[in-house]
């Protein structure tokens, strides 16, 4: 299984967050310098996603202000094109994180 999320930030939030001694649960993040633990959920941003496939995938975060980014909202009205092109760069992250999934995906 894999979560993923919008930012580096909220990949450090959720494996604390399911290490918790109320969870347990092991994870370890996606990246080149992690060895793949099998047995762990798989956590990272969605960009970190491309070219991985996992059985089930949960991607988090998936609302306004998260996805796209806050940040761009100041882009809307003078720099129209940026604004555009960064939208729809986020439609093209959350579409190849949604496609990683063999059998199951959940967004919330």
């Amino acid at each position: 299984m894999a979560v993923g999320v919008p930012s580096r930030d909220a990949v450090t939030q959720v494996a604390v967050t399911l290490a918790d001694e109320q969870y347990g649960i092991r994870a370890c993040e996606i990246g080149r310098d992690v060895p793949p633990e099998t047995d762990a959920v798989r956590i990272g941003t969605l960009h970190g996603f491309k070219g991985l496939e996992f059985q089930r995938v949960f991607l988090a975060g998936v609302s306004e202000g998260l996805m796209p980014h806050q940040r761009i909202e100041s882009c809307r009205h003078d720099q129209a094109e940026r604004y555009r092109q960064e939208e729809q760069r986020s439609r093209s992250l959350l579409f190849v994180a949604a496609t990683r999934a063999r059998d199951e995906l959940v967004i919330t």
